[in-house]
């Protein structure tokens, strides 16, 4: 029940951020803002972003539920690598929170959460989306498929 409602979440995130991924500035230009702004931080910052891990952000989403509106789902990532994954069921039912250090794999397509005594969470990483999938990288079928997915909404 927690996997279904977690994936519904994830592709919900998903579509958010696919659409907010959209820009008509062209790559050389964001280049040249990118290299200027750059220049203009101190040093320490921009030790400190080459050392970030590359998910480092807030994903959110609403994950379907059988039972429930659905599961609010928020998964944080450190600049370490280290996440908490918190989920809201509503109601009576209470909410869930469990933590780790993230594993990329799939040649840094695929995010893993170890989760302990469970099994764990897979993502496939798509820009600022976070799609829900198995272990062997399958994605969600079916109608509630899209809503399986957590977009970020804080970080860089």
């Amino acid at each position: 029940m927690k996997k279904i409602l977690f994936f519904a979440a994830a592709a919900v995130l998903g579509m958010g951020m696919m659409s907010c991924g959209n820009s008509t500035q062209s790559s050389s230009e964001s280049a040249v803002d990118g290299a200027e702004a750059q220049q203009e931080q101190p040093a320490e910052e921009v030790q400190q972003e080459v050392d970030a891990h590359p998910l480092e952000g807030v994903y959110t989403g609403l994950i379907p539920a059988a039972d429930t509106d659905g599961i609010k789902t928020t998964l944080t990532i450190n600049a370490e690598g280290d996440y908490t994954l918190q989920e809201e069921f509503g109601g009576d039912k209470g909410d869930a929170v469990v933590g780790g250090t993230v594993q990329l794999l799939g040649e840094g397509t695929v995010l893993e959460l170890p989760v302990m005594n469970e099994e764990s969470r897979y993502f496939l990483i798509a820009g600022d989306t976070l799609k829900m999938c198995d272990k062997e990288y399958n994605l969600p079928q079916g109608e509630l498929a899209p809503l399986y997915i957590l977009v970020k909404t804080k970080g860089e």
